[in-house]
């Protein structure tokens, strides 16, 4: 149980969510969602 003490609490899920993890510097993401399944496309 401490674990579930020691949780931050949230309102909605998508608020842990940050869609630009892997895009600054050379990681050569883009961000955008995509077809099939709104995967995120890796761009050379």
């Amino acid at each position: 149980m401490p674990s579930l003490i020691a949780a931050p609490e949230v309102d909605r899920a998508r608020d842990l969510v940050n869609p630009f993890i892997g895009t600054g510097g050379h990681g050569h993401t883009f961000p955008g969602a995509c077809v099939p399944n709104g995967l995120v496309p890796l761009s050379p």
